[in-house]
């Protein structure tokens, strides 16, 4: 921070229903300032940093989506001009609890764009030990690549009889959409026998219906 003008922090909200959440993503930023600092990764871009988070760090981020790409900024003319029109026309603001809250001012757009950054380790995982519970949000359980491309999920896992997300209607789509899985793979699965026979027969999940346009999309 000694060598910037300008730094982003990031802000913690003090939420009891985030609770452990918070605990977590604070321990994958301190896994990060630990590890190696001449790993070409730390400074570098997506599949660099992605190398250096897995091989230096032991962490996986999980959550890999156009929402948590984001783009540096080449040049400082942005943040002396927001730093300006501050000084010159103050944001409106209000004190509420002992608190000043103020209005967001718009970030102009820079002259030069950065390279893209991977960020937002909210859903990252220690990637030193072996899981066995879920470690992605629902919808973006592998193959989540879609979501970099369209403005929607490949899947949603909705199950219609419980009106909620489930492992069975996200693994139907998956299914009606790619074709049953093989035997070699379902072999390697701890919960294979609660969705397919030792035969590879689907016994436990529904079959949702996939639009047309998501299946041209992957027949090509």
């Amino acid at each position: 921070m000694n060598c910037r003008r300008y730094v982003t922090l990031k802000i913690f909200i003090n939420s009891t229903s985030l609770g452990q959440q918070l605990d977590d993503e604070l321990k994958m930023y301190q896994r990060i300032e630990g590890a190696s600092k001449v790993h070409p990764g730390r400074n570098a871009r997506l599949f660099l940093a992605l190398d250096y988070l897995h091989t230096e760090c032991k962490i996986i981020h999980a959550d890999i989506k156009a929402d948590n790409i984001m783009f540096g900024i080449a040049d400082d003319s942005v943040f002396s001009d927001f730093e300006q029109g501050e000084l010159e026309t103050p944001s409106p603001r209000k004190e509420l609890d002992g608190r000043i809250i103020y209005v967001s001012r718009e970030l102009g757009m820079p002259r030069k764009w950065g390279a893209p950054v991977l960020c937002d380790f909210g859903s990252a995982m220690p990637g030193d030990m072996e899981h066995f519970e879920d470690v992605q949000p629902d919808i973006y359980r592998a193959p989540e690549i879609w979501d970099l491309f369209e403005s929607e999920s490949l899947f949603t896992g909705y199950d219609a009889e419980f009106k909620t997300y489930r492992s069975r209607a996200h693994l139907g789509e998956m299914i009606s959409l790619l074709g049953p899985p093989p035997l070699s793979l379902l072999a390697q699965g701890k919960s294979s026998h609660k969705f397919f026979s030792s035969k590879g027969r689907k016994i436990a999940y529904v079959s949702p219906v996939i639009s047309e346009t998501r299946s041209l999309y992957l027949v090509f």
